[in-house]
């Protein structure tokens, strides 16, 4: 069979037998190589053509191709992903200002959040937390409401009642009994009616806001708790150990709120210490905060007790004193207003009650 075309440094191919795939080794200039020649026969002209590549330069080629393919996506892929990075942010950046709205606010904030520059397709969902968040406000403002009224209707009740019984006392010719007997009544109607002065005090805490913070004198705040309290120390005759109120110090915060705090801080240690013992109080400015402490000496408490006295309605397991449980809880959720880390732990190895209160400045 004679060759009718050859192209450029190709070899001369076997003559053909037959239609199809051929692997052979071909001599080209001198150097022997394996190549995949495929045969086609074309019936009308009578003649065969064929195509063969070179299998040990195949890999190289192969290589060449991928290359040429894969470079132009390599620089478009990079630009590509930023451009959708930056399209996918930039779209976002609207729902994202919303979202950080929405997680600045305070759990008694509840006015409508400011829809002007939400996007459009976010308006109705702004519309519905907004209507979620007024209805939340209305309840509260209900439930505000109900607690202070039922809390006057009681008060004012239990106050008839002990007026009352007051009166009976001083009828002559009462015997020793029926006095005892309204002795503890009047007790009883007295503990009743601080315990509803302190469940309204944590609904107002749970439920409303807290009032401006202002400046205020924390030596001078804690003087007036300590003097209206001095009876209390002075009928169980404890003995008082007072540091570091000789230089005001200032802090920002609530004075109603705080003056509830120490007071109760300090009604706790004077109520629950041992008769005639001790009580040391101290305030001193530390690491940016005012640090307040108050001990007293007392049966020891275990180790589980100390994770429960600021539970509301722990009373703990002295049967000689009676209270409602709710002072330290009060105490626990003003200094979280406040944000001042509070703890409770032994004092004079474990024969007493320690509260520390840190209060930034």
């Amino acid at each position: 069979m004679t060759p009718i075309a050859v192209g450029d440094n190709s070899p001369i191919f076997p003559t053909p037998v037959k239609p199809g795939y051929l692997t052979t080794e071909l001599d080209q200039d001198g150097e022997t190589s394996r190549w995949r020649i495929l045969y086609t026969y074309n019936t009308e002209d009578k003649y065969w053509l064929a195509v063969a590549v070179d299998l040990e330069n195949m890999d190289y080629f192969g290589v060449i191709t991928l290359g040429q393919l894969l470079l132009p996506l390599m620089i478009l892929m990079p630009l590509m992903l930023a451009f959708l990075v930056w399209g996918v942010n930039n779209g976002l950046k609207p729902l994202k200002a919303l979202a950080d709205k929405i997680n600045t606010r305070g759990p008694l904030q509840l006015d409508p959040v400011d829809n002007s520059e939400t996007p459009r397709e976010m308006q109705s969902v702004v519309t519905s937390l907004n209507q979620l968040l007024e209805e939340i406000r209305r309840g509260l403002e209900n439930e505000k409401r109900f607690t202070s009224n039922a809390a006057h209707e009681l008060k004012t009740t239990l106050a008839i009642i002990q007026t009352e019984i007051q009166r009976f006392q001083q009828v002559p010719g009462q015997g020793a009994a029926v006095n005892e007997f309204l002795s503890n009544l009047d007790v009883r109607i007295n503990r009743a009616s601080n315990t509803i002065t302190q469940l309204l005090q944590l609904a107002r805490l749970d439920a409303s806001d807290h009032g401006e913070y202002v400046a205020l004198d924390l030596k001078s705040l804690i003087n007036e708790q300590i003097v209206d309290l001095a009876d209390l120390a002075c009928d169980r005759e404890l003995e008082l150990e007072i540091h570091g109120f000789d230089e005001p110090l200032w802090i920002k915060g609530n004075p109603d709120l705080l003056g509830v705090l120490f007071r109760n801080l300090v009604l706790n240690a004077f109520t629950y210490s041992s008769f005639a013992g001790e009580v040391c109080i101290s305030l001193k400015s530390l690491n940016g905060s005012a640090e307040f402490v108050i001990a007293n000496a007392c049966q020891p408490l275990g180790e589980e007790e100390f994770k429960f006295v600021s539970t509301r309605f722990y009373r703990g397991n002295r049967s000689d004193v009676h209270g409602s449980g709710l002072g330290l809880s009060i105490v626990q959720r003003i200094a979280q207003l406040h944000q001042a880390p509070l703890e409770f732990s032994p004092w004079r190895e474990g024969r007493g009650f320690k509260a520390t209160v840190c209060i930034p400045l």
